[in-house]
């Protein structure tokens, strides 16, 4: 395996994130350059400012459904709570993310008088707090209003919020910097890629199995298959079909494994679609239709950002394309379509038909052979097809098996959510009343 771009890692999910929220365009970004100033300003050590910026960068990761999104715009949030949990969970699932898991954890912790300090009898971490506050600024900065016809405003909703909300340091620190033009100029004016290489320095490229490769491509996943539980087991069941199919193939088993990823990762670009599009019960219009075709172009707008990854984002973003040039985003025609492609455009639709989805239960086997027959006609002749067909009862019975345990998990992590997020809010009641 080649050694993968760790910067290139964040800065893929942080674009994925913002798809989700197109609201708050490029707002992960900002949060990270306002929590960057925040950081120098308390004279916060190097080592907390690199992960409060690595946090900041991924904390809304948890955010998938259209409702939380939506909430997030608001400057006080009714119940903040599911998504942050969501994001820790997801993010402490691997050794170079685990620290900041914490504190993406505790991001939308308010302070109540000093009550907010500790969870459970530990410490908050002080990056948590930090955050929480340059999230809000971001929240309420216009990108399109000059900061200086905006900026009386912010400090005075900041400071209305200190010590109950806010952290009283941080509050401080941002009434300090607030005076400094050059404070409001660099939230835009940075680049972000920039400040990610400060962050990682020699952290670069990390070596990755293909275990840990298919861990991360599980994350990414997650983060668009759980927001439906109509999907959150798709990409699970792509990538296995697609595995045994390329091993039915004769296909050498370093391919395999690889394809078994980018079937993780062949849908991540629906997350800049529309939840009321993917999950329409009825036909989509033309319109409806453009729009979803759009996700494999997404797809690969997000992996391409990671180095070491080339093959795996191709493979992962032209599943849709076909031999005749009629396909999507790219229209390759013969010739230009590799015999990995073709596996997981066909593993994609055969798992597609197979499921359960809000307009249908999922097809027949003799269904799905009618409907292989009749709409892929463009692989006439296909040997990958050709197995397929011979082989369809087994690659259906390991896509239920998996698909079964994923539910199982899926289920597991929203009891998870609900019982966290109980216990946060009953917290957080106990720190009111104590204040």
């Amino acid at each position: 395996m080649k050694e993968l771009s760790l910067k290139g890692i964040v800065f893929a999910m942080v674009e994925a994130i913002d798809l989700v929220n197109f609201l708050l365009k490029n707002h992960h970004k900002r949060v990270a350059i306002i929590t960057n100033a925040l950081c120098q300003e308390m004279k916060l050590d190097e080592a907390t400012r690199r992960r409060a910026v690595l946090a900041a960068s991924l904390h809304d990761a948890g955010a998938l459904y259209v409702k939380e999104r939506d909430e997030l715009v608001h400057l006080d949030i009714e119940n903040p709570h599911p998504h942050a949990i969501r994001g820790a969970m997801l993010l402490s699932e691997f050794d170079f993310f685990e620290e900041i898991s914490n504190i993406v954890l505790h991001h939308h912790r308010s302070w109540h008088f000093g009550q907010g300090e500790t969870f459970l009898g530990k410490p908050v971490p002080i990056e948590s707090f930090v955050i929480h506050l340059a999230d809000r600024i971001d929240i309420l900065l216009d990108p399109e209003v000059s900061y200086f016809l905006q900026k009386e405003n912010i400090v005075n909703e900041i400071n209305k919020r200190e010590g109950h909300v806010f952290e009283s340091e941080c509050v401080d620190a941002f009434n300090s910097l607030s005076e400094k033009e050059v404070f409001w100029l660099k939230i835009e004016s940075i680049k972000f890629e920039d400040l990610l290489h400060e962050v990682f320095e020699s952290k670069e490229d990390v070596h990755v199995d293909y275990n840990t490769l298919e861990r991360i491509a599980g994350l990414f996943s997650n983060i668009v298959d759980s927001r439906s539980p109509y999907t959150a087991s798709h990409s699970k069941a792509v990538g296995e079909v697609a595995y045994e199919l390329c091993k039915l193939c004769k296909i050498d088993e370093a391919s395999c494994e690889k394809v078994r990823i980018a079937g993780l990762l062949h849908d991540l670009g629906k997350i800049a679609i529309p939840n009321e599009i993917v999950e329409k019960e009825t036909k989509l219009t033309d319109s409806e239709y453009q729009i979803m075709k759009s996700h494999a172009y997404f797809t690969h707008q997000i992996l391409s950002n990671i180095k070491g990854l080339e093959e795996i984002c191709n493979w992962a973003s032209m599943h849709h394309e076909k031999k005749d040039g009629s396909g999507y985003p790219f229209h390759l025609k013969q010739g230009e379509i590799s015999l990995e492609m073709e596996v997981l455009n066909i593993a994609d639709v055969f798992t597609a038909l197979s499921e359960n989805r809000p307009y249908r239960e999922g097809l027949t086997k003799e269904n799905i052979m009618e409907f292989l027959n009749k709409e892929l006609s463009h692989l006439d002749g296909s040997y990958v097809l050709q197995v397929l067909k011979e082989n369809m009862q087994f690659l259906d019975e390991r896509r239920f098996e998996v698909q079964k345990v994923t539910y199982e998990a899926y289920n597991d992590n929203i009891k998870k959510i609900s019982e966290l997020t109980d216990l946060l809010r009953t917290k957080t009641m106990e720190a009111k009343l104590q204040k």
